[in-house]
């Protein structure tokens, strides 16, 4: 269970994300969830079930969503489902998770965004990327030599702007 001031951090910065200039701009809102197949079943569905609750909470702008649910299982094997927040929160997208617990590269994953899912207004992703992550940015300076500018490629000219790290 998050605490007041969990939750209403998270708030802030997905609305920090959702009124960057021309980001969101009204509609139906396209995001995606990055799930990390490294994680627990069960924390997966806490988690995302408590930080949805608290967008269909938040704004009505979250009742119509278009969902990408993309499960990182590995740096071959990266897997996209189309749901609803209504379907994610009871738990369908994740009945056939599968584990996978090989060491992962973000700067993969970040590409793979950057190609497949670019026009998502929003990103949050789910997974075990402290070391890559301050929350709200990519932390460039964790990458070394070729990762960097590849990571840096990747998040150019717009992603760093919509992905947040849970």
């Amino acid at each position: 269970m998050k605490s007041i001031v969990e939750r209403r951090q998270f708030i802030n910065h997905i609305e920090q994300i959702l009124h960057v200039p021309g980001n969101y701009s009204g509609g139906i809102l396209e995001m995606t969830l990055v799930v990390d197949c490294s994680l627990a079943k069960e924390f997966v569905l806490s988690e995302t079930g408590e930080y949805f609750g608290f967008l269909k909470q938040h704004s009505p702008v979250f009742a119509n969503v278009r969902l990408n649910v993309v499960f990182w299982q590995n740096d071959t094997t990266i897997r996209n489902e189309v749901t609803s927040i209504t379907m994610l929160q009871i738990g369908r997208p994740f009945a056939d998770m599968p584990f996978d617990n090989s060491v992962k590269n973000p700067v993969i994953l970040l590409e793979y965004l950057k190609k497949f899912h670019a026009r998502s207004k929003l990103i949050l992703v789910l997974g075990q990327t402290g070391a890559y992550a301050d929350k709200r940015t990519v932390v460039i300076d964790a990458f070394q030599g070729e990762d960097r500018q590849r990571a840096q490629d990747a998040l150019q000219p717009f992603l760093h702007r919509k992905i947040l790290f849970l």
